[in-house]
């Protein structure tokens, strides 16, 4: 079974039952054992569910005990209140308020609620909760107390009353008062209704913004992956690159030492060159010195020859049958003069 409450200007507060059977409309202006909102199926559970601009976001049961209690001619169902089911996944604040006796009590027990549910967007539902017990009090305060008493005194000058055409202006301000208190119900409810509008669309607004973070952190977390991978493939890059260079200051310091040796040896060869350029010089020296010499003893003997005279000189060298060797020698060059027969 379904509920809805609207409000019918003119007319009170209009509740209908969605029954299988169909659609029953009952309106509280004209049923006196109901203050405020009240509709009975079974005379058991007292329900209603609140409207939305667009859906139904909206479903709590609250009433105020009523205000007769403890007169006779107030019928047993008028005492019942209103329930529901428990908080559900769309944080819908709803209340059973058949142990509640007075405002502290509602506290507690909403309270107890609260604490069952578990979800991150709690402060919403306390700040929601402290202002639904604000309309509580003010309700106790500008209502509950002079309509209990005024209701009380009027029962029972009904009650005592044999002619009720002499009550008819009590009558009369009974029917003022249940009015007013129907009016401040109402208002009460559409405070509710608009509280908890707000809220239901704060946690819509909250879900978006969650499932936009979370689609951006699985895009963030893809792009780490990647990042990852291309990181891990540059490493060991990087790895091989470091081992080719290894490999190359292996071969560069090996070409470094081998160059060392050559430009050693070079320098000896280098030294080398130049002890045998200054002995080359030194022996050109000498053999220019030594034909210097051999050229001067050249002459002499030639002019020597030539004072003996070169006849006697060729017939006692024949005569003996002998070859006269003139030989003179020097360090890198030899002279020789034969004279021969």
């Amino acid at each position: 079974m379904q509920y809805s409450y609207r409000r019918s200007k003119g007319t009170g507060s209009e509740l209908k039952v969605l029954a299988e059977n169909g659609e029953k409309k009952i309106k509280t202006s004209k049923l006196f054992k109901n203050i405020g909102i009240r509709t009975v199926e079974d005379n058991t559970v007292k329900y209603y569910k609140l409207k939305g601009e667009k859906s139904d976001i909206c479903e709590y049961g609250f009433r105020q005990k009523s205000f007769l209690e403890g007169s006779g001619s107030i019928n047993k169902e008028s005492y019942e209140l209103l329930d529901s089911s428990a908080i559900e996944k769309n944080f819908k604040y709803q209340t059973q308020l058949g142990k509640v006796e007075n405002v502290e009590d509602l506290k507690h027990y909403a309270q107890n609620i609260l604490n069952e549910v578990l979800v991150d967007e709690k402060s919403l539902i306390v700040t929601m909760l402290d202002r639904i017990m604000e309309d509580v009090q003010s309700l106790n305060d500008d209502v509950m107390k002079p309509v209990q008493a005024n209701i009380e005194k009027i029962l029972e000058t009904l009650n005592n009353v044999s002619d009720i055409n002499n009550s008819i202006d009590d009558i009369k301000k009974l029917t003022q008062l249940i009015k007013d208190i129907t009016e401040k119900n109402n208002s009460l409810l559409d405070r509710f209704a608009e509280q908890y509008d707000k809220v239901i669309c704060r946690l819509e607004s909250i879900d978006s913004r969650t499932e936009r973070i979370e689609g951006t952190t699985e895009r963030i977390d893809d792009r780490t992956e990647r990042i990852d991978g291309r990181t891990e493939r540059i490493e060991d890059t990087t790895e091989r690159i470091d081992d080719r260079t290894d490999r190359i200051d292996g071969k560069t310091e090996r070409i470094d030492s081998r160059t060392k040796r050559i430009e050693g040896t070079t320098e000896r060869i280098d030294d080398r060159t130049e002890r045998i350029e200054g002995t080359t010089e030194r022996t050109d020296s000498r053999v220019e010195r030594m034909e210097n010499r051999l050229g001067k003893m050249e002459e002499n003997i030639i002019n020597k020859i030539d004072e003996k005279g070169s006849s006697e000189a060729i017939a006692a060298a024949t005569s003996q049958g002998k070859r006269k060797v003139l030989t003179i020698g020097a360090t890198n060059s030899k002279h020789s003069l034969i004279y021969q027969t």
